[in-house]
């Protein structure tokens, strides 16, 4: 195979070791069956390893030009299938699936690769489906699998994958990156340092303009919290939880459209019926993910307002604050909020985010924290 390392893997920001070891491996026909790739969420793990399916199937070596390439990075090729959990479970039914279909020859291309996401969440009997197909792989297959949580994955599935880590990036490669794409340096500086090392993160961010609102609404209400008294405090909450619940509701009624549109003759009763249900179980699990997500986001900015005045407290250095365009707030926050007191918020928003992966009610989880940070303010 002819290697031509062109705009695909270029475009990825970071991670050099990982994508070295893959193209050496790749060059060398040395490729691995089976990858764990291992790092936080929404570090690139999921790019490098459509990059991979592309530069295996890809003529000129993975161009990121061609069809293939095009149809690959965009989901819809038959050779590359990536799983996603379903209600939170890669599910014993994906994991049967995705074996018989990788028995079968590639229909198009000289590699079957396929990519499960989140591959921590699988129940120890779907972990041992998985294992089979691992210990005795069919030839021309590549299985990879991202985890946020490798160490939840059994011991045995770990074994037998190759294991690439994925780590945060730089704040000065995402910066760089952003200014590559028109924005300006002091937006991209922002944007690189309250997306914490993430690139995905930032480009949301820098896309989408009421997250940006969204982090001054929780800036505010960090500030507002060490003189709130318990009714204020409930109020904070209600509009934190408004901030997570408000893209999930437009998803809701997104669905709901497309139902009433279903819903005009055209379809018998069986097939509606089936084809509604099929799309209220995905509206549910997009909410749920959206609201999650909201919730980690809101979760992040309230810790790092805390964390940026234990730096100015302690010190540091200012190049270390996140909020960089709040520094004034900043300063007089300083000397409201003890080092004691900021740690313990900080420890209460870290429970927080734990709280999140057991699917305790997020309304419920915004209180508990909300109050405990304020009974820790005011105390």
């Amino acid at each position: 195979m002819t290697v031509v390392w062109l705009l695909l893997w270029d475009d990825i920001v970071g991670h050099e070791t990982a994508k070295r070891n893959i193209r050496t491996a790749i060059s060398a026909g040395r490729i691995s069956h089976a990858y764990l790739f291992a790092g936080p969420r929404g570090v690139g793990k999921s790019l490098v390893a459509l990059a991979t399916a592309s530069t295996l199937n890809c003529e000129h070596g993975g161009c990121g030009e061609c069809e293939t390439c095009s149809r690959i990075l965009r989901g819809v090729h038959p050779d590359v299938v990536v799983l996603e959990p379903e209600q939170k479970v890669v599910t014993m039914d994906q994991v049967r699936s995705m074996r018989l279909d990788a028995y079968r020859k590639p229909r198009e291309c000289d590699y079957k690769v396929y990519v499960i996401r989140d591959a921590e969440r699988m129940q120890t009997e779907t972990a041992n489906a998985l294992l089979k197909i691992l210990e005795e792989p069919p030839p021309g297959v590549v299985f990879i699998l991202l985890s946020a949580n490798p160490e939840s994955l059994l011991l045995t599935i770990r074994s037998r994958c190759q294991i690439l880590y994925f780590s945060l990036i730089l704040h000065e490669e995402i910066a760089a990156y952003l200014m590559q794409q028109g924005i300006s340096r002091e937006e991209a500086e922002l944007l690189s340092r309250t997306s914490g090392g993430v690139l995905g993160r930032a480009l949301k961010w820098a896309s989408d303009s009421w997250r940006r609102e969204r982090r001054e609404v929780v800036i505010e209400i960090a500030r507002r919290l060490h003189k709130a008294g318990l009714s204020l405090t409930l109020g904070l909450v209600e509009e934190l939880y408004r901030q997570v619940r408000g893209p999930a509701e437009e998803v809701a009624a997104s669905y709901s459209s497309q139902l009433e549109e279903l819903d005009d003759g055209s379809l018998d009763s069986g097939t509606l019926a089936k084809i509604k249900k099929e799309l209220g179980k995905k509206s549910k699990r997009e909410q749920a993910k959206i609201e999650a997500d909201g919730l980690r986001e809101i979760l992040m900015v309230l810790s790092s307002w805390y964390r940026d005045i234990l730096v100015l407290s302690e010190g540091v250095g200012k190049d270390l604050v996140i909020n960089v365009d709040r520094s004034k707030e900043l300063s007089a926050d300083v000397g409201m909020v003890e080092t004691d007191r900021a740690l313990e918020c900080i420890r209460f928003i870290g429970e927080a985010r734990r709280a999140i992966a057991r699917n305790v009610d997020h309304r419920a989880n915004l209180e508990r924290t909300l109050f405990n940070i304020q009974e820790v303010l005011s105390a």
